[in-house]
C-alpha cells in the first residue's frame, strides 16, 4: 500500500509539475538523503554543525536548483541561514534550561524502555535543540521565498523604489503570511497536545503537574520557538531583499529583463 501511495505521488506531480516537478523530486530526493545521513552521523559529530550544513543544503536544493539564482533566491537563502542560527542560539539556551531531549513522565515508565540501552554517548539536548531548528526549516523558507517574491515584484515594477516602500511592502505581505503559517504549526501539534492531555488526565495530573512536565515543554517550546523563526524570518528576508537590489549585479539583471519584456 505504501508503494502504491508512492506511486501516484510520483504520477501526479509529473504529470501537473511537469519538468519542474521532475526538479521538485530531485530535491526532494537529495533532502531526504541528506536527513538520513545526518542522522546517521551525528553521533560522531557536533549536532549544531551538522545541522548549519543540512538547512545551507536544502535551501541550495530548494531555492537555487530549482529556481536558479536570482536575487529572490539569493535572499532567501542569506535570510533563512542568518534566521537558523540565531534559532539554534535562542533554542541552545532554552533546551539546556529545560533539559529538552530524551524521555519525559510518560517514556521513563514503558515497558519497550527496558530492552533499550540508555548508554549511547550522545547528547540528547544538542539533538533535540538542533533537530527542532532543522525541523521549521522548511516553513522558514516558505515564508523567506513569499516575502521575498512579493517585495521582488513591487521592486521590478519600479526599480527607483526606496528602502523605505520595500521594507514596508515586506512587512504588511509578511503580516498576512504569518497567520496562516503559526496556524499551520499550532495544527500540526495538536495531535501530540491532545494524545498527551489524555494521558494527564487518566493519570490525574493536576494543572501544576502538568504545566512543569517535560512532555509539555518539549512540546511548547517545540511550537513557540518554530513560530519565533518564522515571525524573524519576514523582516530579516525583506531587510537582506532590499539590501541586495542595491547590488549592481541585480540591478543590471533585472533591467535587461525588463527591457526583454518590453
Amino acid at each position: 500500500m505504501n508503494f502504491v501511495l508512492f506511486l501516484i505521488f510520483i504520477v501526479l506531480i509529473i504529470a501537473i509539475g511537469g519538468d519542474r516537478g521532475v526538479m521538485s523530486l530531485v530535491a526532494l530526493l537529495g533532502n531526504v538523503i541528506v536527513f538520513f545521513s545526518s542522522v546517521y552521523i551525528m553521533k560522531y559529530n557536533d549536532p549544531y554543525k551538522l545541522v548549519l550544513f543540512d538547512i545551507v543544503f536544502m535551501c541550495l536544493l530548494t531555492l537555487i536548483y530549482q529556481n536558479g539564482v536570482n536575487i529572490k533566491t539569493m535572499s532567501s537563502l542569506v535570510s533563512v541561514v542568518i534566521v537558523a542560527v540565531v534559532l539554534m542560539y535562542i533554542s541552545k539556551y532554552i533546551g539546556h534550561l529545560g533539559n529538552m531531549g530524551g524521555y519525559n513522565e510518560f517514556e521513563m515508565y514503558e515497558d519497550t524502555l527496558m530492552n533499550l540501552s540508555v548508554n549511547i554517548k550522545i547528547n540528547l539536548p544538542d539533538v533535540a535543540v538542533a533537530m527542532l531548528v532543522l525541523g521549521v526549516t522548511g516553513a522558514l523558507i516558505d515564508i523567506a521565498v513569499a516575502v521575498t517574491s512579493s517585495v521582488y515584484e513591487v521592486w521590478k515594477n519600479n526599480t527607483e523604489n526606496d528602502e523605505k516602500t520595500l521594507i514596508t511592502t515586506g512587512m504588511h505581505l509578511g503580516k498576512s503570511i504569518l497567520g496562516s503559517t503559526i496556524n499551520t504549526l499550532w495544527f500540526a501539534c495538536v495531535g501530540e497536545f491532545l494524545l498527551m492531555f489524555l494521558l494527564f488526565r487518566r493519570y490525574e495530573y493536576s494543572f501544576v503537574s502538568l504545566i512543569n512536565s517535560k512532555a509539555f515543554f518539549d512540546i511548547i517550546a517545540n511550537i513557540m520557538l518554530s513560530a519565533t523563526g518564522c515571525c524573524a524570518v519576514v523582516p530579516v528576508a525583506t531587510y537582506v531583499f532590499t539590501k541586495m537590489t542595491k547590488w549592481d549585479r541585480f540591478a543590471k539583471h533585472e533591467a535587461e529583463s525588463t527591457e526583454e519584456n518590453i
